[in-house]
């Protein structure tokens, strides 16, 4: 194995983890989160706001048409910026219909208007609402609901009053996310509308990326693929840290000290700290191995489905069968449909959140066994660096020393000695 072989495929696996992130967001509807989305809002959020700022303070003024600005009066408008903006970049590489991005803009504008009044008047009822409905493992919708109807209920149920009102007719989200969106096309030149001919008898309007937001986002794509390699053990000893960018990795890596502003860096000259640097190049030389025996171990025991320790099993908890289905509506909502579910979900819940915490465990877990065949019988390094407080990190993940029981099992010293004096003892222990 060689390293600049090694050096290749971290940056593969980097443009190909990056790309699926791009494709996950794109699939959830969720490129607001990526890179390229954070920065188009980030930029975009204050001449935004200040326009609808000033389109709600023409409201009722002759010639200044503000249907759309008239339910969101009460909303600070750079709130309504970023809502508005998140929710049209989340689905900015799909092309969607003018009047579906519009509605979508509206309903998460009415939600934070009503969240927002009930936050008011029942703070810590609706702390303790987020925190139940919306758990990350917790499906968008249950039950056939979604998230904000079950908020609703709850709240309306546990007040007794009705805090959150019926929701907008479809005609008044058209015309608040129109309002909206049309300000974000009109500031930032983020967006176009476009008229397109769907079928012989039909067109339709679609929101679409102008051609400048197409290219900064492959732009910003490009080269976050390759400032995001996934660092793996070196294969021969690190460059020795000689400078703030200078050490490790041969491929551009991390600086030797993760900071805020990139100034700070360059005050860190070699003259400054010479035993920081020495103590990072003694380290960072030491060669490790992967421990045969505990390899073999964990072979077994994934192949057989065997937990030791805190492994996670590796196949999913089987739930317990679903009760008979209701022959109609009546008997659905009866006290007896509604008992035998209640007593399926007491038993499948737990196992339904064990299987989802088992499943990224099981995938860590599985990198650390896919990492420990590939570099077995190799001698292998690990590129330091340190955080401001002087905390030593490894560059590598999942297989490291620093990482899980089992990543630290999986490594022993290449060139051992002999615990022979009680001082030696005395570290061993210390050290762990």
């Amino acid at each position: 194995m060689k390293q600049s072989d090694l050096d290749v495929e971290m940056v593969q696996q980097g443009i190909a983890r990056q790309r699926r992130r791009i494709e996950d967001a794109q699939r959830k509807s969720k490129e607001s989160w990526t890179t390229y989305g954070q920065r188009l809002i980030s930029g975009a959020v204050k001449p935004v706001g200040d326009a609808i700022a000033r389109a709600v303070d023409n409201l009722g003024i002759p010639r200044h048409s503000g249907v759309g600005f008239v339910l969101i009066k009460d909303l600070d408008p750079h709130v309504a910026a970023l809502i508005g903006l998140q929710t049209a970049i989340d689905s900015i590489s799909r092309r969607q219909k003018a009047s579906q991005t519009y509605i979508a803009v509206g309903r998460e504008i009415e939600w934070e208007i009503q969240a927002r009044r009930f936050s008011r008047a029942y703070p810590y009822l609706l702390q303790k609402i987020r925190q139940h409905w919306f758990r990350p493992d917790h499906a968008h919708r249950v039950l056939g609901k979604t998230r904000q109807e079950l908020v609703s209920e709850t709240a309306n149920k546990a007040t007794g009053k009705i805090l959150f009102e019926g929701r907008w007719s479809d005609a008044d989200c058209l015309r608040v996310g129109h309002a909206i969106v049309e300000t974000i096309r009109e500031q930032t030149g983020l967006l176009d509308r476009v008229t397109l001919r769907t079928s012989a008898r039909r067109t339709d309007t679609f929101i679409i990326p102008t051609p400048e937001t197409e290219a900064f986002i492959a732009k910003v794509r490009a080269r976050t693929e390759l400032l995001e390699p996934v660092y793996l053990p070196m294969v021969v000893p690190p460059y020795h840290w000689k400078g703030p960018k200078e050490g490790g990795y041969a491929t551009d890596g991390q600086p030797i000290c993760k900071v805020d502003r990139a100034n700070v860096l360059d005050q860190l000259t070699p003259h400054q700290m010479p035993e920081v640097y020495a103590g990072l190049n003694y380290l960072q030389g030491v060669p490790y191995q992967i421990n045969p025996r505990v390899l073999a171990v964990y072979q077994w025991a994934w192949e057989h489905s065997i937990v030791i320790g805190d492994m996670p099993p590796t196949r999913d908890h089987e739930l317990p069968p679903l009760p008979p289905k209701a022959r109609d509506a009546e008997d659905a909502a009866s006290d007896r449909q509604k008992a035998l579910m209640r007593e399926w979900w007491l038993i499948a819940g737990p196992l339904k959140q064990a299987n989802i915490e088992a499943r990224s465990r099981r995938l860590h877990y599985a990198k650390i066994k896919h990492l420990s065949e590939k570099f077995q019988n190799q001698n292998i390094f690990f590129p330091l660096t340190c955080d401001f407080r002087g905390r030593i990190y490894t560059q590598p993940s999942f297989l490291t020393y620093q990482g899980c029981d089992l990543a630290k099992a999986m490594l022993q010293f290449a060139f051992g000695k002999p615990v022979s004096t009680p001082s030696a003892r005395k570290w061993l222990k210390v050290q762990g």
